[in-house]
């Protein structure tokens, strides 16, 4: 039998953190900034998930002192955290789950 559709590519599983740099920049131009190597997924996407919990409360905070246009751009960066925020609460609870 011939297979019209192809299998799906093997993505490899996401179990820690790689070293990355991030952030401003020192006078030597070297970023002040990392997030460690070796840091296990889960603790690294609950941390996303408090993050992103706490630029929510920050937008929402400041549409309150925002004039009528500036409050919509700043409403479209909280549904975008939210969307972001929510994506990373059902990867924990699907792993949770395993």
């Amino acid at each position: 039998m011939i297979k019209i559709v192809p299998d799906p590519p093997h993505l490899p599983s996401i179990t820690t953190t790689a070293h990355k740099t991030f952030g401003s920049l020192d006078s030597d131009s070297q970023p002040l900034f990392s997030v460690r190597e070796g840091i296990r997924a889960e603790d690294a996407l609950l941390h996303v998930g408090m993050l992103l919990g706490c630029i929510e409360a920050t937008a929402w905070d400041a549409v309150e002192h925002l004039h009528l246009n500036d409050k919509g751009v700043v409403m479209g960066i909280i549904q975008n955290v939210e969307m972001a925020r929510a994506l990373v609460e059902a990867l924990l609870d699907g792993a949770a789950r395993q």
